[in-house]
């Protein structure tokens, strides 16, 4: 009888390509998307929106109790290896999003004047076209012309660069970017595959 199964070359390249994947993973930056305080349910539902646009490289699962502290929060993302916080809170003025990097800061904080939530957005389309498939790679973002240069403007783009893994453009598949499109052909630099 030959021999079954799988050689020992064939189990020590798997392993190795499981440890490759598993490091860079690991590498790539991961957050938490929750509320604070009395936020009402459209905005518990803008949180879970965020989440669901910030997958898969957040918890979509996350459940912050009210008497779960921020430090809380930290002592469970320092392990898990969950690099910002996206924290969404309510005041009788407005909706304020907080952005913050761990374990150092620095953290930003924008006040939302409008919103729209994605069931909205899926209720006043014809025909909606949302496939689980969006969501299994991570957002492109695109910080073109992001405004007149200054050290607060640097400093946000490079905290909204820093939410979101940096791809290499001649090894990203076309397919992995759903919903991107230039504007216009000019907008090419090079050849896509």
């Amino acid at each position: 009888m030959g021999q079954s199964g799988r050689s020992r070359h064939q189990k020590r390249n798997r392993a190795q390509a499981q440890l490759r994947n598993l490091e860079s993973y690991a590498a790539q930056p991961h957050s938490f998307v929750f509320t604070r305080g009395r936020a009402g349910r459209n905005v518990r539902q803008l949180s879970l929106d965020v989440r669901r646009v910030m997958e898969p490289l957040t918890a979509t699962r996350l459940q912050v109790r009210k008497k779960n502290s921020l430090k809380d929060c930290v002592a469970v993302a320092g392990p898990l290896g969950v690099t910002h916080f996206l924290i969404l809170t309510k005041t009788d003025n407005s909706v304020y999003l907080k952005l913050m990097r761990l374990p150092g800061g620095p953290t930003l904080t924008f006040q939302i004047s409008k919103y729209t939530l994605i069931r909205d957005v899926v209720s006043s389309l014809r025909r909606h076209r949302m496939h689980e498939q969006q969501f299994n790679h991570p957002p492109l973002l695109v910080l073109n012309s992001f405004g007149p240069q200054g050290m607060h403007i640097k400093l946000m783009a490079t905290m909204f660069q820093n939410l979101f893994p940096s791809i290499n453009v001649h090894t990203q598949r076309q397919s992995g970017s759903r919903g991107c499109k230039p504007r216009h052909e000019e907008a090419l630099t090079g050849e896509v595959p």
